[in-house]
Order: structure tokens, then sequence, then C-alpha cells
């Protein structure tokens, strides 16, 4: 598995920023249901929540995709070294 640090550790990060959106994926269903809002300038007035969504999306993608690949890098570095070892 993925080691942790004991401080700082950039998955649990990678988690509190995930759950903090989490109430924005909800705000999201609009731009799913009216696509049109998505390309609305995000500086106009009013507008922030857009990009807000935007920004909960790239969190909750970070959270899921992250880990995996430091796992996957991980499992690849170990095998080689195993099969190294072996030959």
């Amino acid at each position: 598995g993925l080691k942790v640090a004991p401080s700082k550790d950039k998955y649990i990060a990678l988690f509190e920023e995930g759950i903090e959106s989490a109430h924005l994926i909800v705000a999201g269903a609009l731009l799913e249901y009216f696509p049109s809002l998505s390309r609305i300038p995000t500086w106009l007035p009013g507008t922030s929540f857009i990009r807000s969504i935007h920004e909960a999306r790239k969190a909750t993608a970070d959270l899921r995709d992250i880990p995996w690949n430091d796992a996957k890098k991980q499992l690849v570095s170990q095998s080689r070294g195993c099969s190294e070892q072996y030959n």
C-alpha cells in the first residue's frame, strides 16, 4: 500500500480537499442539465459558482487519480525489483 507521512501527507490533503468540495457535486448537476452554463465566462458577476464547480471536479478527479497512479507506480517499481532480484 501507499505510505502515509506522519504530518502534511499529500494523500490526506487530497482527501480533505475532495471532502470539502463534495457539496458542490450536487451543484455540478446544474451543468449536466444546462450545459450552456459551462460556457458562461466565470469573470461575470454571479458566476463564481461555476468556477467553484470546476475546481470541485478537479479536486475529486485528483482524489481518484493521484493515489491510484502512485500505487501503480509503486507496484511496477516493486515488481521490477523482484524480477531483477531473481535474475
